[in-house]
């Protein structure tokens, strides 16, 4: 199944996921509930473009590394700019340079799937973070993808995230790292963005070789996704709810 390359597709990524940071505040009360208090910075753990290491820093004040490997999702950030206080670690999250017990929480958004190996980010988590610390996994995981507008009418999308991780995967993945207590909230995103369907159309035209649920999919089942996404449109439906699942980890 073909991957992205976000090296190439840098520019694209940030046009399509970046939103102005009000579109992102549902997940702001959650966020600040599990975020400690500490002088030690909070890790964007994959952070892409930068779009929730601004999220992060602007709404919490707090130093933000944003660990992204992708040479071209760094240089789109730096471009747009980080707040003051953020900057990049180019790495990979299954070997962090960063310090033992350096850091007050992890966030990863979207994340999870991209992984070569949980086990081992999780135990890389284990090291840099403080005693405590959580971990914070925005994701759409494997079997729970029911308020997922795009995967209503792509089919296709729709099995590519089924080969994703489950939410047991990962809990176990990070047992083994020593993490033992977990919670699962789901979170209701902002429904003004997809208002109506011409929006996720629009959407995912932007993103056809960019999202990595669609960028894997042949270019007929596409056309299918984009067919019926057509007859929902010509026939007045409306989006159904929108949610993403946040995994905390401690």
């Amino acid at each position: 199944m073909a991957r992205v390359d976000y090296d190439r597709e840098a520019e694209h990524y940030d046009a399509g996921r970046r939103v102005p940071i009000e579109t992102l505040d549902p997940w702001r009360s959650q966020i600040e509930r599990f975020l400690p208090q500490s002088e030690k910075p909070l890790l964007d753990l994959g952070a892409g473009t930068g779009i929730w290491t601004h999220a992060l820093s602007v709404w919490f004040d707090v130093a933000v590394v944003a660990v992204e490997p992708s040479s071209a999702m760094r240089s789109v950030g730096t471009t747009v700019g980080l707040p003051e206080g953020a900057h990049y670690v180019a790495a990979r999250a299954e070997a962090l340079p960063l310090g033992d017990s350096t850091c007050r929480a992890a966030w990863l958004s979207t994340v999870v799937h991209h992984l070569t190996d949980t086990e081992v980010c999780a135990m890389e988590l284990r090291r840099v973070l403080s005693e405590g610390a959580p971990v914070m996994i925005r994701s759409t995981f494997s079997g729970r993808h029911d308020q997922v507008e795009l995967f209503r009418h792509f089919p296709a999308a729709a099995a590519v995230a089924e080969t994703w991780p489950t939410v047991e995967e990962v809990v176990a993945a990070f047992a083994e790292a020593g993490f033992s207590n977990h919670a699962l909230l789901r979170v209701r995103e902002d429904e003004g963005r997809w208002r109506d369907l011409q929006r996720v159309r629009d959407w995912a035209v932007a993103m056809r070789h960019t999202d990595s649920a669609l960028a894997p999919i042949s270019d007929a089942e596409f056309a299918e996704g984009l067919a019926k996404l057509d007859r929902a449109i010509a026939g007045g439906e409306r989006p159904g709810p929108t949610g993403t699942d946040l995994l905390l980890l401690i």
